[in-house]
C-alpha cells in the first residue's frame, strides 16, 4: 500500500498540471482508506469495552431517574430532607403512627400497674394526666425538629450530620411499654403509698428477670444456628450468661444492637476455659467464629451506657424456687 502510495506521488509530480489536481485526489482517497482499514483493526475491542459499560451506564442512568422522580430537586450532590422523611427518622414510622403506638403503650401500661399495685381512681388519674404530658412532648419535640431540619436541601456531608443529630431522639421515641424512659415508671413511686410500694418493688424485679432471661434465651438461639448444642449445654451456656453479662438497654436497637446481640457480645471476655469445659473443641472453634464479627460491640455498649444493673434476686423463696422451676421447663423442652 505504501509503495503504490509512492508511485501515486511519483506520477504526480511528473504529470503536466492538468492532471496534478486528479492524481492528489487519488492521494486524499488512498490514506482515507488506510484510516478506515485501521479503525475496522480497532472495531471489535471497542465494541466489547462498549458492550460490558452500557449494562452499569443504564443501571446508573436508571437509578438517577428513580431518584429525581421520587425528589425533583434531588441531585447526586444534595438532598432535600421533607417532613415525612424527618418523622420516618426520627419515629421510624410516620408521626400519625407513632403518636397511636404511644398513646396505645400508656393505657397498657396503667392497666398493668394498677393490677400490680391496686391503684386508687386517683391515682389512675395522675398516671393518665402523666401520659398525657408524654404525648404533649412527643408533639412538642417533633414540632421543634421540623421547623429546624425540614423543607431543607442538605448537601451529602451535612445530612450526615444531620442524620447524628437525630439519633438521640430517635432513642428516646423508640421505646417499648414500661422501659425505662417511660414518664409513667419515674412518677409512679412519688404516687404509691407504703403498702403498695412493696408491690411495686417485686413486680418491678419479676418483670426485669423475665426480661433478663428473654435476653439470654435470644442470644443462645443465635448462638445455635451455627453451633447446635445439647441440652446440659444450654443450661450451662444460660449459667454463663446469667453470672458474666448484664441486661441490655431497649435503646440499644437504635444503634442497631439487639438485646440478644447485646448479651452475646459481653461473652467475649469470658475465659476459654470455662467455655472448654463443657464445649467439645469443633464446638468452641465454632463458637469463637460467632463471637469475632461482634467484639467491637461491647465498647459501644459501655460507652452508650446501655449496659443495665442486674436485677435483685427475689426476696421470696417461693418465688426463686418458681423461677428455677420456669428456667428448668424451659430447658427440658422439646427442641
Amino acid at each position: 500500500m505504501r509503495l503504490h502510495i509512492r508511485m501515486q506521488m511519483h506520477t504526480w509530480f511528473l504529470c503536466p498540471g492538468g492532471f496534478r489536481l486528479h492524481a492528489l485526489l487519488i492521494v486524499v482517497l488512498l490514506i482515507g482508506q488506510i484510516a478506515a482499514d485501521q479503525a475496522l483493526a480497532q472495531a471489535p475491542r471497542s465494541a466489547a469495552m462498549t458492550g460490558l459499560q452500557a449494562p452499569r451506564r443504564a443501571v446508573l442512568v436508571d437509578i438517577e431517574e428513580e431518584v429525581r422522580q421520587q425528589n425533583p430537586n434531588q441531585d447526586g450532590n444534595h438532598f432535600e430532607l421533607t417532613a415525612e422523611q424527618l418523622d420516618y427518622w426520627v419515629f421510624n414510622n410516620t408521626y400519625e403512627m407513632a403518636h397511636e403506638h404511644h398513646q396505645a403503650l400508656i393505657k397498657l401500661e396503667i392497666a398493668q400497674l394498677d393490677a400490680a399495685c391496686g391503684l386508687s381512681a386517683e391515682q389512675r388519674q395522675m398516671l393518665r394526666i402523666a401520659g398525657a404530658g408524654e404525648l404533649q412532648r412527643l408533639a412538642d419535640v417533633r414540632t421543634v425538629l421540623q421547623a429546624r431540619y425540614a423543607g431543607r436541601i442538605y448537601d451529602q456531608n451535612k445530612i450526615g450530620e444531620v442524620f447524628q443529630e437525630l439519633q438521640p431522639y430517635q432513642r428516646q421515641f423508640q421505646r417499648r411499654g414500661l422501659d425505662p424512659e417511660s414518664l409513667l415508671l419515674k412518677l409512679l413511686p412519688s404516687l404509691l403509698e407504703k403498702s403498695q410500694t412493696a408491690n411495686f418493688s417485686a413486680w418491678q424485679a419479676e418483670r426485669q428477670r423475665a426480661e433478663q432471661h428473654r435476653q439470654i434465651e435470644a442470644a443462645i438461639a443465635d448462638i445455635e444456628q451455627q453451633v447446635p448444642l445439647t441440652i446440659a449445654q444450654r443450661g450451662q451456656l444460660t449459667e454463663l450468661f446469667q453470672t458474666h453479662t448484664r441486661p441490655v438497654s431497649p435503646a440499644a436497637a437504635a444503634q442497631h444492637i439487639s438485646a440478644g446481640l447485646g448479651r452475646l457480645t459481653q461473652l467475649n471476655s469470658v475465659p476459654a476455659a470455662e467455655f472448654e469445659a463443657f464445649l467439645a473443641p469443633p464446638q468452641w472453634e465454632a463458637l469463637q467464629a460467632v463471637f469475632l464479627p461482634h467484639r467491637g460491640y461491647l465498647r459501644l455498649l459501655r460507652d452508650q451506657n446501655l449496659l443495665l444493673d442486674l436485677p435483685p434476686a427475689p426476696t421470696n423463696p417461693a418465688a426463686a424456687v418458681d423461677d428455677a422451676a420456669a428456667v428448668t421447663r424451659d430447658q427440658e423442652a422439646p427442641q
